[in-house]
């Protein structure tokens, strides 16, 4: 299992595309930001937004943006796995904290959103024996972390 945090889908798509042709059985995971909704549009192969695309009202400025593109939603539709992930704000800048105490690695908030997916209990039920984080984006003032 990959997680990918997503924005538009062009790095979940790419790497959807890429896993499938290394291992068809690897799941890549979208993790999306609470409002994207991007779950049933998958599990339906169609968009099911109404409207133009709306940035959410999250910290997560990177994969804030609403609809998953016109191009890469078939893409996702048809290597990506139905399942997807969604995190708070709250829960991403924890595991940015956890990422610099434990991995000594910093992330912005976007990136975060991985690693707090697989800090959550919900997570702890998966199955995948191999867990993969997409840590992406230097989006981050190392002297402005929102956890001091």
């Amino acid at each position: 299992m990959i997680l990918v945090p997503i924005s538009g889908g062009g790095l979940t798509s790419g790497i959807s595309i890429a896993a499938a042709r290394v291992n068809p059985k690897t799941q890549v995971c979208p993790v999306e930001p609470v409002g994207k909704d991007l779950q049933p549009s998958l599990e339906a192969n169609a968009r099911l937004w109404t409207g133009p695309p709306q940035f959410l009202p999250s910290i997560a400025d990177a994969i804030r943006i609403q609809q998953a593109g016109d191009i890469t939603f078939p893409i996702m539709c048809q290597y990506t796995a139905k399942k997807v992930f969604t995190v708070k704000d709250d829960d991403m800048i924890k595991a940015m904290k956890w990422s610099w105490e434990n991995l000594k690695v910093v992330v912005e908030v976007s990136s975060a959103a991985g690693v707090a997916v697989v800090l959550s209990e919900g997570f702890r039920s998966e199955t995948a024996q191999k867990i993969g984080v997409i840590l992406s984006g230097g989006n981050c003032l190392v002297d402005k972390l929102m956890w001091n």
